[in-house]
C-alpha cells in the first residue's frame, strides 16, 4: 500500500493523512458506539473543514481516480450528521434544528458519493462502486420528496410512506454487505508486511468501499427516520411556541395583579395603622375512614397532578417471581398435610379397603360406626322413597 503524502497545511507542522484518518476514526468510534458529544460534532466540523480547505477531493475525480488513503475521509458528513442524531437535547426545537442539520448533511454525503460514483452497481453487493443501484435509486426517491419551492414554503413536505419491499430490499442488500465487510476486514488484519503492496492495497480499497457502501444504506434509513420524527416535532414545537406566549402573558398579567393587590391591601387607615385586606382561604379538611388520618384536599390535589391516568407497577418482576414461588411451596406443602390428615380420618370400611389402611385397628373400630349409621340410614329411607309423584298418573303408560 502507498505511504500518504503529507498535505499542505498553512501552519508550521505539516497536516498528514494519519492526524485525520485517526481523528476521524475516533469520531466514528463514539458514533457507532452511541455516545456522541459537542466536542464530537466540533471534532467532524473541523474534519469536514480541512477537507474541503485542503482541496482532498476534487469535483471532477471519480472513484477510479481517488487515493485508497483518502477513501475514509468521505464518510466525515455521514458521522457529522448521525452525530447530530445521536445527541440529546433540552427541547424540541433544538431536537427539530439537529434534525434538520442531519437531514441536510445525509443529502450532502449521498450526493458526493453520487457525483464520484463511476460504476454501474448492477449487482447486489459489488464492492467498486461507491453507491448500489438501489441505494441510488432510494436516494432521489427521497430527494423528489424533500424538494421545494423555497419562494412558497420554508418547511419540508412531509414524507410518504416507504414501502415494505424497499425495507427488505435494504435490509437484504445490508446483510450481504456486512458479511463482505467482516472477509475484508479479517483479510486486512491478517495481512503482514511480506504480503505484496498491491494485494494489500486492492484489500485495503475493497475495505473503504464495503464500508462507505454500509454507510450508504444506513444514511437512507436514516432520512426516513428523520422525516418521520420531523412530522412530529413540528407539533411539539408549535405547542411549546404557544406554551412560551402563553406563560409569557400570564408572567405579566399576575406581576400586574400582584402590584395592584399590594397596593390595595397596604392601606392606611384614620388612625394611621397599616391595614392588611387580603381575602381569607377556606381549608378543606376531611378523614380517611379507613386510617381515621386527616386529609387536607389541597394536598391531595396536588399528589395527583402529575399521576398518570393508569396504575404503575407496585413491585419487580423480580419480586412477582418470588412471591410466586413462595406461594406455591406454601401450597404444596398444604396439600400434603391435607393428604396425610385425610388418611386418618374416621371412614367406611370399604374405603379404607380401597385406600389399603384395613389393617389399622383404630380406623377399623370407628369405620364399624360409620358403617352402623350407614345402615341404620338406608333402613330409614329405603331407595326411592323420596320420588312422591310415582303414584299418580295412569301406570298403562
Amino acid at each position: 500500500m502507498s505511504k500518504p503524502n503529507p498535505l499542505p497545511s498553512d501552519n508550521d507542522e505539516p497536516l498528514t493523512f494519519s492526524s485525520l484518518s485517526s481523528k476521524l476514526k475516533q469520531c466514528a468510534m463514539e458514533v457507532d458506539n452511541g455516545t456522541p458529544s459537542s466536542k464530537t460534532i466540533s471534532t467532524l466540523t473541523e474534519l469536514q473543514t480541512e477537507v474541503s480547505r485542503l482541496q482532498i477531493f476534487s469535483s471532477n475525480e471519480t472513484l477510479r481516480d481517488l487515493n485508497t488513503n483518502y477513501l475514509p475521509l468521505l464518510n466525515t458528513e455521514f458521522y457529522l450528521a448521525k452525530s447530530y442524531v445521536s445527541i440529546s437535547t433540552t427541547n424540541s426545537l433544538n431536537r427539530y434544528g439537529n434534525l434538520n442539520k442531519a437531514m441536510d448533511l445525509f443529502f450532502a454525503y449521498l450526493r458526493n458519493l453520487e457525483s464520484k460514483n463511476d460504476g454501474d452497481g448492477d449487482d447486489e453487493g459489488d464492492t467498486d462502486v461507491l453507491l448500489q443501484k438501489n441505494v441510488e435509486k432510494e436516494y432521489h426517491t427521497l430527494l423528489d420528496m424533500s424538494e421545494q419551492d423555497e419562494e412558497e414554503d420554508t418547511q419540508r413536505k412531509p414524507i410518504l410512506g416507504e414501502s415494505r419491499d424497499s425495507k427488505i430490499a435494504r435490509f437484504r442488500l445490508k446483510s450481504e454487505i456486512k458479511k463482505k465487510l467482516e472477509y475484508y476486514t479479517g483479510e486486512f488484519s491478517n495481512s503482514n508486511e511480506d504480503d505484496d503492496d498491491d494485494d494489500k492495497e486492492y484489500i485495503a480499497r475493497k475495505l473503504y468501499l464495503t464500508n462507505i457502501q454500509l454507510n450508504s444504506i444506513d444514511a437512507i434509513d436514516e432520512i426516513y427516520g428523520c422525516f418521520r420524527e420531523l412530522e412530529m416535532l413540528k407539533i411539539a414545537v408549535e405547542f411549546e411556541k404557544r406554551r412560551q406566549i402563553q406563560e409569557k402573558y400570564m408572567l405579566g398579567d399576575s406581576t400586574s395583579t400582584a402590584a395592584a393587590s399590594s397596593s390595595s391591601n397596604n392601606v392606611v387607615s384614620r388612625t394611621g395603622e397599616k391595614k392588611n385586606h387580603k381575602p381569607l382561604e377556606v381549608t378543606r379538611v376531611t378523614c380517611d375512614p379507613i386510617s381515621n388520618q386527616l386529609i387536607f384536599k389541597k394536598e391531595q390535589i396536588q399528589k395527583q397532578v402529575f399521576r398518570p391516568g393508569w396504575n404503575q407497577p407496585t413491585m419487580s418482576l423480580d419480586e412477582l417471581a418470588r412471591m410466586e414461588v413462595e406461594g406455591a411451596k406454601a401450597r404444596a406443602e398444604s396439600q400434603r398435610i391435607a393428604e396425610q390428615e385425610s388418611l386418618l380420618k374416621p371412614k367406611r370400611y370399604d374405603q379404607l379397603v380401597r385406600d389399603g389402611l384395613e389393617d389399622n385397628a383404630d380406623l377399623v373400630d370407628q369405620s364399624a360406626k360409620l358403617d352402623r349409621e350407614w345402615d341404620d340410614f338406608k333402613e330409614a329411607n329405603p331407595r326411592g322413597c323420596g320420588n312422591k309423584m310415582s303414584e299418580r298418573g295412569d301406570r298403562n303408560f
